[in-house]
């Protein structure tokens, strides 16, 4: 996935935001390059190029992802975990056009399971981290645990929120969670630490809870 966070133009001037349906009219006058490119098509970095370029006429911190080839063709819109931009996924979400051969996800949804994610030469695997749980009256705080987190290396942080999305999803992280913050796991213990894989289950019970919701069918 690319993205970009540049959200004004190089002489300061906010860029002009297209509307929401001339990047469908865009997708589907493309479609078929679109729907059929795989790893090995030589011209896959210009087709992402043209995508990413077409969703930054919306709102440029807008990213995407593409699913397999299949019967349908998954395409994800992400704000780029950003929530000044959610208006811009919904504006997109309202103004989709019927696409027979697309299953379109808004936001970055949960994975399962939790992978492995690299960065440059850091790797960092979902068994090699940890989480606690706050919660103060009906707000969340979350704080994560990775092994070798250094505060000073933004590729860090940049992981646990792949991570966070992909546990998750990119919607309820942000809308979700009020308190957030990234230790190393060699921080102090200061309350009860979970293993990461475990934090869907335990955020949405905890959620539910707060919430005076029952996560259990009665």
């Amino acid at each position: 996935m690319q993205s970009h966070d540049d959200r004004m133009s190089n002489d300061g001037v906010a860029p002009e935001i297209a509307p929401p349906h001339e990047f469908w009219h865009w997708f589907l006058e493309n479609e078929q390059r679109l729907l059929h490119h795989d790893h090995t098509d030589e011209n896959r970095e210009e087709i992402f190029d043209d995508v990413l370029a077409a969703l930054h006429k919306v709102d440029e911190n807008l990213s995407f992802e593409f699913g397999p080839q299949s019967p349908t063709r998954e395409f994800i819109v992400s704000a780029g975990g950003i929530k000044d931009s959610f208006p811009a996924v919904l504006r997109l979400q309202a103004a989709q056009p019927a696409l027979e051969r697309w299953e379109v996800t808004y936001f970055r949804p949960r994975r399962d399971p939790i992978s492995t994610i690299e960065i440059d030469d850091i790797t960092i695997k979902s068994r090699e981290m940890e989480f606690s749980l706050l919660s103060r009256d009906k707000e969340i705080g979350l704080e994560v645990f990775i092994s070798g987190y250094d505060d000073e290396d933004g590729r860090y942080k940049q992981i646990g929120y792949l991570f966070l999305d992909e546990a998750l999803g990119e919607f309820d992280v942000e809308t979700k969670v009020f308190y957030l913050r990234f230790f190393a796991t060699s921080e102090p213990l200061k309350y009860e630490r979970m293993p990461f894989q475990e934090l869907p289950e335990r955020f949405d019970e905890l959620y539910d809870r707060l919430n005076g919701l029952s996560s259990k069918p009665s």
